[in-house]
Protein backbone atom coordinates (compact mmCIF):
# COMPACT_ATOMS: atom_id res chain seq x y z
CA UNK A 1 0.00 0.00 0.00
CA UNK A 2 2.80 2.26 1.16
CA UNK A 3 4.80 1.38 -2.20
CA UNK A 4 1.98 2.16 -4.59
CA UNK A 5 1.95 5.81 -2.81
CA UNK A 6 5.56 6.15 -2.92
CA UNK A 7 4.71 5.32 -6.72
CA UNK A 8 2.38 7.89 -7.35
CA UNK A 9 4.58 10.56 -5.62
CA UNK A 10 6.91 11.13 -8.29
CA UNK A 11 3.98 11.24 -11.13
CA UNK A 12 2.47 14.21 -8.96
CA UNK A 13 5.84 16.27 -8.16
CA UNK A 14 5.94 17.36 -12.30
CA UNK A 15 2.28 18.02 -12.15
CA UNK A 16 2.94 20.38 -9.34
CA UNK A 17 5.89 21.86 -10.97
CA UNK A 18 4.25 22.16 -14.18
CA UNK A 19 1.26 24.34 -12.49
CA UNK A 20 3.99 26.02 -10.35
CA UNK A 21 4.17 30.13 -11.80
CA UNK A 22 8.11 31.29 -12.86
CA UNK A 23 8.67 32.63 -8.80
CA UNK A 24 7.81 29.92 -7.37
CA UNK A 25 9.99 27.54 -9.32
CA UNK A 26 12.80 30.20 -9.28
CA UNK A 27 12.25 29.85 -5.42
CA UNK A 28 12.51 26.81 -5.19
CA UNK A 29 15.45 26.03 -7.09
CA UNK A 30 17.10 28.52 -5.27
CA UNK A 31 16.54 26.78 -1.90
CA UNK A 32 17.61 23.57 -3.31
CA UNK A 33 21.48 25.03 -3.45
CA UNK A 34 20.72 26.42 0.12
CA UNK A 35 21.26 30.29 -1.44
CA UNK A 36 19.63 33.01 -0.15
CA UNK A 37 17.97 36.23 -2.69
CA UNK A 38 21.48 38.33 -1.57
CA UNK A 39 23.84 35.55 -3.08
CA UNK A 40 21.90 35.16 -6.17
CA UNK A 41 21.77 38.92 -6.70
CA UNK A 42 25.74 39.20 -5.83
CA UNK A 43 26.06 36.26 -8.23
CA UNK A 44 24.42 38.02 -10.98
CA UNK A 45 25.68 41.44 -10.34
CA UNK A 46 21.92 42.45 -9.71
CA UNK A 47 19.90 44.43 -6.65
CA UNK A 48 18.28 42.34 -4.45
CA UNK A 49 15.05 43.98 -5.31
CA UNK A 50 15.30 42.86 -8.90
CA UNK A 51 15.54 39.38 -7.38
CA UNK A 52 12.84 39.40 -5.53
CA UNK A 53 10.60 40.93 -8.62
CA UNK A 54 11.31 38.02 -10.31
CA UNK A 55 10.55 35.54 -7.52
CA UNK A 56 7.32 37.07 -6.34
CA UNK A 57 6.10 37.25 -9.84
CA UNK A 58 5.58 41.05 -10.03
CA UNK A 59 8.47 42.22 -13.06
CA UNK A 60 8.18 45.84 -13.33
CA UNK A 61 6.01 46.89 -16.43
CA UNK A 62 7.98 49.92 -16.84
CA UNK A 63 11.05 48.02 -17.55
CA UNK A 64 11.57 46.97 -21.30
CA UNK A 65 10.56 43.28 -21.72
CA UNK A 66 14.25 42.51 -22.56
CA UNK A 67 15.87 43.69 -19.39
CA UNK A 68 13.41 41.39 -17.46
CA UNK A 69 14.44 38.50 -20.20
CA UNK A 70 17.58 38.69 -19.54
CA UNK A 71 17.54 39.09 -15.94
CA UNK A 72 15.37 36.07 -15.90
CA UNK A 73 17.56 33.57 -18.29
CA UNK A 74 20.60 34.54 -15.96
CA UNK A 75 18.52 33.38 -12.95
CA UNK A 76 17.14 29.92 -14.43
CA UNK A 77 21.52 29.20 -15.73
CA UNK A 78 22.55 29.93 -12.21
CA UNK A 79 20.10 27.45 -10.56
CA UNK A 80 19.94 25.21 -13.21
CA UNK A 81 16.44 25.21 -14.60
CA UNK A 82 15.77 24.87 -18.48
CA UNK A 83 16.16 28.02 -19.81
CA UNK A 84 13.84 27.61 -22.75
CA UNK A 85 10.78 26.36 -20.44
CA UNK A 86 11.45 29.33 -18.09
CA UNK A 87 11.28 31.89 -21.43
CA UNK A 88 8.05 30.52 -22.72
CA UNK A 89 6.16 30.31 -19.33
CA UNK A 90 7.42 33.93 -19.10
CA UNK A 91 5.89 34.67 -22.05
CA UNK A 92 2.85 33.20 -21.50
CA UNK A 93 2.61 34.23 -17.68
CA UNK A 94 3.62 37.92 -19.12
CA UNK A 95 1.60 37.98 -22.35
CA UNK A 96 -1.28 40.17 -21.09
CA UNK A 97 0.73 42.63 -19.29
CA UNK A 98 2.67 43.21 -22.89
CA UNK A 99 0.32 43.19 -25.11
CA UNK A 100 -1.84 45.68 -22.88
CA UNK A 101 0.85 47.87 -22.66
CA UNK A 102 1.76 47.48 -26.50
CA UNK A 103 -1.95 48.16 -27.13
CA UNK A 104 -1.71 51.30 -25.16
CA UNK A 105 1.28 52.41 -27.12
CA UNK A 106 -0.18 51.98 -30.11
CA UNK A 107 -3.29 53.67 -29.19
CA UNK A 108 -1.01 57.16 -27.84
CA UNK A 109 0.54 57.06 -31.62
CA UNK A 110 -3.02 56.97 -32.99
CA UNK A 111 -3.97 59.82 -30.79
CA UNK A 112 -0.49 62.02 -31.40
CA UNK A 113 -1.17 60.93 -35.62
CA UNK A 114 -4.32 62.42 -35.45
CA UNK A 115 -3.87 65.35 -33.36
CA UNK A 116 -1.12 66.41 -35.95
CA UNK A 117 -3.45 66.19 -38.73
CA UNK A 118 -5.68 68.46 -36.75
CA UNK A 119 -2.47 71.28 -36.29
CA UNK A 120 -2.18 70.72 -40.28
CA UNK A 121 -5.89 71.49 -40.53
CA UNK A 122 -5.85 74.25 -38.26
CA UNK A 123 -2.43 75.80 -39.43
CA UNK A 124 -3.92 75.94 -43.30
CA UNK A 125 -7.23 77.82 -41.88
CA UNK A 126 -5.41 80.05 -40.46
CA UNK A 127 -3.70 80.93 -43.05
CA UNK A 128 -5.92 81.08 -45.57
CA UNK A 129 -7.54 83.62 -42.97
CA UNK A 130 -4.79 85.68 -42.85
CA UNK A 131 -5.05 85.60 -46.53
CA UNK A 132 -7.87 86.56 -46.88
CA UNK A 133 -8.31 89.65 -44.22
CA UNK A 134 -4.99 91.24 -46.54
CA UNK A 135 -7.02 90.62 -49.23
CA UNK A 136 -10.05 92.41 -48.43
CA UNK A 137 -7.89 95.19 -46.93
CA UNK A 138 -5.92 95.81 -50.01
CA UNK A 139 -9.09 96.09 -51.74
CA UNK A 140 -10.59 98.32 -49.18
CA UNK A 141 -7.71 100.47 -49.11
CA UNK A 142 -7.22 100.82 -53.05
CA UNK A 143 -11.24 102.11 -53.36
CA UNK A 144 -10.47 104.27 -50.42
CA UNK A 145 -7.95 105.86 -51.97
CA UNK A 146 -9.46 106.70 -55.09
CA UNK A 147 -12.37 107.61 -53.15
CA UNK A 148 -10.00 110.55 -51.49
CA UNK A 149 -8.67 111.35 -54.89
CA UNK A 150 -11.81 112.17 -55.83
CA UNK A 151 -13.24 114.13 -53.19
CA UNK A 152 -10.01 116.04 -53.51
CA UNK A 153 -10.74 116.60 -57.46
CA UNK A 154 -14.48 117.76 -56.64
CA UNK A 155 -13.35 120.12 -54.07
CA UNK A 156 -11.02 121.97 -56.43
CA UNK A 157 -12.64 121.37 -59.82
CA UNK A 158 -13.54 124.10 -61.85
CA UNK A 159 -16.68 124.79 -63.60
CA UNK A 160 -18.91 122.58 -65.58
CA UNK A 161 -18.56 124.96 -68.21
CA UNK A 162 -14.89 125.69 -68.24
CA UNK A 163 -15.12 128.84 -70.13
CA UNK A 164 -14.60 132.50 -68.36
CA UNK A 165 -17.97 134.00 -68.17
CA UNK A 166 -19.90 130.89 -67.71
CA UNK A 167 -23.40 131.38 -65.56
CA UNK A 168 -25.20 128.18 -65.05
CA UNK A 169 -28.09 128.11 -62.75
CA UNK A 170 -28.72 124.88 -60.62
CA UNK A 171 -32.40 123.45 -59.74
CA UNK A 172 -33.31 123.36 -56.37
CA UNK A 173 -34.16 119.53 -55.32
CA UNK A 174 -33.39 117.71 -52.41
CA UNK A 175 -31.44 114.66 -54.25
CA UNK A 176 -28.37 117.27 -53.64
CA UNK A 177 -26.11 116.86 -50.83
CA UNK A 178 -23.70 119.40 -51.06
CA UNK A 179 -22.59 122.27 -54.02
CA UNK A 180 -18.96 123.49 -55.05
CA UNK A 181 -18.85 126.80 -56.47
CA UNK A 182 -15.81 128.48 -58.57
CA UNK A 183 -15.11 130.25 -61.62
CA UNK A 184 -18.87 131.70 -61.76
CA UNK A 185 -19.88 127.47 -61.99
CA UNK A 186 -21.60 125.53 -60.02
CA UNK A 187 -21.06 121.61 -59.72
CA UNK A 188 -23.47 119.19 -58.01
CA UNK A 189 -23.16 116.14 -56.06
CA UNK A 190 -25.42 113.42 -56.05
CA UNK A 191 -26.32 110.80 -53.05
CA UNK A 192 -24.45 107.93 -52.39
CA UNK A 193 -21.29 109.62 -54.08
CA UNK A 194 -23.29 109.55 -57.69
CA UNK A 195 -22.32 112.90 -59.63
CA UNK A 196 -24.48 114.14 -62.76
CA UNK A 197 -24.15 111.87 -65.96
CA UNK A 198 -23.86 113.88 -69.03
CA UNK A 199 -27.70 112.44 -69.80
CA UNK A 200 -28.74 115.20 -66.97
CA UNK A 201 -26.51 117.90 -67.64
CA UNK A 202 -29.24 119.45 -70.16
CA UNK A 203 -31.38 119.53 -66.33
CA UNK A 204 -28.76 121.34 -64.64
CA UNK A 205 -29.66 124.20 -66.42
CA UNK A 206 -32.06 126.43 -64.96
CA UNK A 207 -35.74 126.79 -65.98
CA UNK A 208 -35.85 129.90 -69.02
CA UNK A 209 -32.53 127.29 -70.23
CA UNK A 210 -30.81 131.16 -70.55
CA UNK A 211 -26.76 130.76 -70.63
CA UNK A 212 -24.89 134.08 -70.78
CA UNK A 213 -21.48 134.25 -72.13
CA UNK A 214 -18.71 136.64 -72.71
CA UNK A 215 -17.41 134.29 -75.74
CA UNK A 216 -19.26 133.35 -79.11
CA UNK A 217 -21.72 130.70 -78.80
CA UNK A 218 -19.64 127.18 -78.29
CA UNK A 219 -20.81 125.63 -81.86
CA UNK A 220 -17.55 124.86 -82.72
CA UNK A 221 -17.08 123.08 -79.70
CA UNK A 222 -17.44 119.31 -80.72
CA UNK A 223 -19.84 117.19 -78.54
CA UNK A 224 -18.72 113.23 -78.44
CA UNK A 225 -20.62 110.06 -77.39
CA UNK A 226 -18.87 107.25 -75.57
CA UNK A 227 -20.96 104.78 -73.56
CA UNK A 228 -19.79 102.61 -70.47
CA UNK A 229 -21.17 99.37 -69.56
CA UNK A 230 -20.44 98.26 -65.94
CA UNK A 231 -20.68 93.79 -65.56
CA UNK A 232 -19.63 94.54 -61.88
CA UNK A 233 -19.89 97.30 -59.64
CA UNK A 234 -17.13 99.54 -59.95
CA UNK A 235 -15.88 103.16 -59.20
CA UNK A 236 -15.39 105.73 -62.22
CA UNK A 237 -14.59 109.53 -62.49
CA UNK A 238 -14.80 110.73 -65.71
CA UNK A 239 -13.76 114.38 -66.92
CA UNK A 240 -13.66 115.80 -70.50
CA UNK A 241 -11.42 118.44 -71.93
CA UNK A 242 -12.99 121.14 -70.29
CA UNK A 243 -12.78 119.92 -66.86
CA UNK A 244 -16.67 119.40 -66.69
CA UNK A 245 -16.80 116.21 -64.17
CA UNK A 246 -19.59 114.16 -66.59
CA UNK A 247 -19.65 110.84 -64.13
CA UNK A 248 -18.38 110.30 -60.52
CA UNK A 249 -18.73 107.41 -57.96
CA UNK A 250 -20.40 103.71 -57.45
CA UNK A 251 -21.87 102.27 -60.89
CA UNK A 252 -23.83 99.67 -60.36
CA UNK A 253 -23.63 95.83 -62.00
CA UNK A 254 -25.65 96.16 -65.26
CA UNK A 255 -25.91 99.41 -65.63
CA UNK A 256 -25.06 101.36 -69.22
CA UNK A 257 -23.82 104.45 -68.93
CA UNK A 258 -23.56 107.08 -71.66
CA UNK A 259 -21.46 110.10 -71.31
CA UNK A 260 -21.51 113.40 -73.41
CA UNK A 261 -18.74 115.79 -73.55
CA UNK A 262 -15.80 117.31 -75.36
CA UNK A 263 -12.45 114.42 -75.84
CA UNK A 264 -10.31 113.97 -74.58
CA UNK A 265 -11.89 112.10 -71.41
CA UNK A 266 -10.07 111.42 -68.43
CA UNK A 267 -10.83 108.35 -67.14
CA UNK A 268 -9.90 106.30 -63.46
CA UNK A 269 -11.64 103.60 -63.09
CA UNK A 270 -11.76 101.36 -59.59
CA UNK A 271 -12.47 97.64 -61.06
CA UNK A 272 -11.70 98.45 -64.84
CA UNK A 273 -11.85 94.74 -65.98
CA UNK A 274 -15.72 94.60 -65.25
CA UNK A 275 -16.12 98.02 -67.72
CA UNK A 276 -16.55 98.00 -71.38
CA UNK A 277 -16.13 101.25 -73.00
CA UNK A 278 -17.54 101.84 -76.37
CA UNK A 279 -16.07 105.00 -78.12
CA UNK A 280 -17.46 105.98 -82.01
CA UNK A 281 -18.89 102.76 -82.30
CA UNK A 282 -15.43 100.85 -82.03
CA UNK A 283 -14.82 98.67 -78.26
CA UNK A 284 -11.42 100.13 -76.97
CA UNK A 285 -8.79 97.86 -75.43
CA UNK A 286 -8.17 99.28 -71.95
CA UNK A 287 -6.37 96.34 -71.01
CA UNK A 288 -2.50 98.36 -71.30
CA UNK A 289 -3.50 100.58 -68.84
CA UNK A 290 -5.02 98.26 -65.87
CA UNK A 291 -2.16 98.41 -62.97
CA UNK A 292 -3.16 96.92 -59.60
CA UNK A 293 -6.45 96.32 -60.43
CA UNK A 294 -7.32 99.80 -61.62
CA UNK A 295 -6.66 101.91 -64.67
CA UNK A 296 -6.36 105.48 -65.53
CA UNK A 297 -6.24 106.44 -69.37
CA UNK A 298 -7.95 109.01 -71.60
CA UNK A 299 -10.21 108.59 -74.44
CA UNK A 300 -9.66 108.42 -77.32
CA UNK A 301 -6.63 105.89 -76.00
CA UNK A 302 -3.30 107.29 -76.38
CA UNK A 303 -1.72 105.51 -79.65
Amino acid sequence: MSQTSDNSHPKEQPQEEQQASLGQQLIRARKKLALSTSDIAAKLYLSVPVIESLEQDSVDSSLNTLYSKGYLKSYANLVGLPIPDMMALFEIQYQQTTTKKMQSFSKRNLEKAHNNYLNWVSLFILVLLICGMFWWWWQQDTMTSLAIDANNDVSIAQSVGAQPGVNISLPQTDNFVGISSQSNAQLVVLLEGDVLDSTQNADVVSANDEVTTDEPAANDIQIVQASFTFSKDCWVKITDSTNAILAIGIKKAGRIMPINGVPPFEVILGAPESVTITYQGEVLDITPYITDKTARFSVPLDN
